[in-house]
């Protein structure tokens, strides 16, 4: 005797892949409904577990994926096609962050909470300020920084965090500020990329040592080639490289600091590398290895 549900589901499952495959493995009713899925068997699918309930009208098919990305598409998905994540949700889509315990998304008119998302309004947004990242809107780097510190967010590391990582650039956030100038936020994030781009506590208490000191303090977090300089005295061609244990005592950032020496090297670009212990311990030493150094071109 053919098992009819069985049937039903195998017949209906190549509809459902291809509708879910593309959204984390999440589908909607409505898409549900195209696949021939009538209320009915939904109600019954998730009872048997075939389907589970995410929002209200939003399923994730056959299991519930751990990565954080189905749910963000599932929030997506239950707000319409005119929601974008946004804010910290952004940031973690974009590398920046770790993904927040709440999926935050722009709406466009108000909108009920669904579990663990936050809708709000959100001023209008430009084409450029819209991205795809992994198959799901967000907004630009830009905007969401932009929109972070419009609500007092911290920005700065975020900011210098970005351009190390090529995200984007000064240059950028400064046009991109100027055609955004005057609203919320604007003057808060032009005061971050006007300052000194430094993305750790310890670049900014070295750069303070240098100041206390009347050294000249580099360019920092410089664009050259493939890699990111920590600080670099054009005029000398000589690179700063700030050497944490937290971030240089494993076995790929060391590497990768031999191989941002020797490309720097080829192009005739001296290093020098300082330590946090050198700089609170051996101060006086490390400021006439730093003279001299900048004395030698």
């Amino acid at each position: 005797m053919t098992d009819e549900p069985s049937n039903r589901w195998k017949q209906r499952q190549p509809c459902l892949a291809a509708k879910s495959a593309g959204q984390w493995g999440n589908i909607t009713t409505a898409q549900l409904r195209a696949c021939g899925v009538t209320g009915a068997v939904i109600s019954r699918w998730v009872a048997e577990g075939r389907l589970h309930r995410l929002h209200r009208g939003v399923y994730a098919v056959g299991h519930r994926n751990p990565a954080p990305e189905a749910r963000w598409s599932a929030a997506l998905l239950a707000y319409g096609d005119d929601s974008v994540l946004t804010r910290q949700t952004s940031i973690a889509l974009h590398g920046l962050g770790k993904p927040p315990k709440v999926v935050t998304v722009a709406v466009p008119k108000q909108a009920r909470r669904q579990r663990g998302v936050e809708p709000h309004s959100s001023m209008p947004f430009e084409r450029d300020e819209v991205v795809i990242r992994r198959g799901l809107r967000t907004t630009s780097i830009e905007r969401t920084l932009l929109d972070l510190a419009a609500i007092g967010e911290p920005v700065a590391r975020l900011v210098a965090e970005a351009v190390a990582k090529r995200l984007t650039s000064i240059v950028k956030l400064r046009a991109y500020l100027e055609r955004r100038s005057g609203v919320r936020g604007a003057a808060r994030l032009r005061s971050c990329i006007e300052g000194r781009q430094t993305r750790s506590d310890l670049e900014k208490e070295f750069v303070r040592w240098l100041e206390d000191r009347w050294i000249p303090v580099p360019s920092l977090n410089v664009e050259y080639g493939p890699f990111t300089l920590d600080g670099f005295w054009g005029r000398e061609r000589l690179v700063l490289e700030v050497d944490a244990f937290e971030t240089h005592g494993t076995a790929h950032p060391f590497e990768a600091d031999r191989r941002k020496d020797t490309y720097t090297a080829s192009h005739g670009m001296r290093t020098i590398r300082v330590t946090p212990s050198r700089w609170r311990y051996d101060a006086r030493r490390l400021e006439a290895d730093i003279r001299r150094a900048l004395a030698h071109r």
